[in-house]
């Protein structure tokens, strides 16, 4: 469904439908049926490597960053179409709109997890360089994520963008889970793909350096 097919007050399943259109182009159309995704006009190491992932649990939190995304639509279009934020616009709830709502929760409420998890979201499927480190971080801060999410979401972010070893290091670091990342870490063998083991070790390499100069 289009963004011009939506109705200003759609259903739950009209919402749906509109997202899954949407991601069906985005760049994590590997992960959906029926999508645009070509793997025959790409690197077959590249999609070697989407494979693994998946094996390490990667599908796991593409559901979940899409279960966020769907979640705070619906939020959004529980809001009365006469509220200030729909003023000067169609009244739709798409997803550029909840960009910009999900700013004004986290002004008002800084620790919503939904809000959150969904500016995560946004950052993956539109193909970011950015995994979130701030949002894990106030995850965290809140007590409401496990560390298997951010190392996922750095792995995708570094499969479709660009790399994010240091900064996932950092972020295990400074929220003391160095040794719950290098635990989940050593799971990854069962992916048997190359390229995110050499992912792996980099991650488990400077994780140790860390330990070794003296870290807690």
């Amino acid at each position: 469904m289009s963004t011009e097919s939506l109705p200003v007050i759609p259903s739950d399943e009209e919402i749906f439908a509109y997202l899954v259109g949407h991601l069906r182009h985005s760049a994590i159309a590997w992960h959906l049926e029926d999508s645009d995704f070509r793997p025959d006009l790409l690197d077959p190491t590249f999609v070697a490597s989407l494979g693994g992932f998946a094996r390490v649990g990667g599908g796991k939190l593409l559901e979940k960053l899409i279960d966020a995304i769907f979640d705070s639509l619906c939020r959004l279009n529980l809001i009365p179409r006469s509220d200030p934020l729909w003023a000067g616009t169609n009244g739709r709830p798409t997803l550029f709109k909840l960009r910009d709502h999900n700013a004004s929760v986290l002004l008002e409420k800084p620790g919503d997890s939904l809000a959150l998890w969904t500016q995560i979201a946004l950052f993956i499927v539109h193909g970011s360089s950015n995994f979130g480190a701030k949002q894990w971080r106030r995850l965290h801060h809140e007590g409401q994520v496990d560390v298997r999410w951010p190392v996922l979401a750095a792995l995708v972010t570094e499969l479709n963008a660009s790399a994010t070893g240091d900064e996932l290091v950092e972020l295990l670091d400074r929220t003391g889970r160095r040794r719950a990342g290098m635990e989940f870490l050593s799971t990854f063998d069962v992916c048997q793909d190359k390229w995110i083991m050499r992912w792996r070790d980099d991650i488990v390499e400077a994780l140790d350096s860390i330990d070794r100069e003296g870290g807690e």
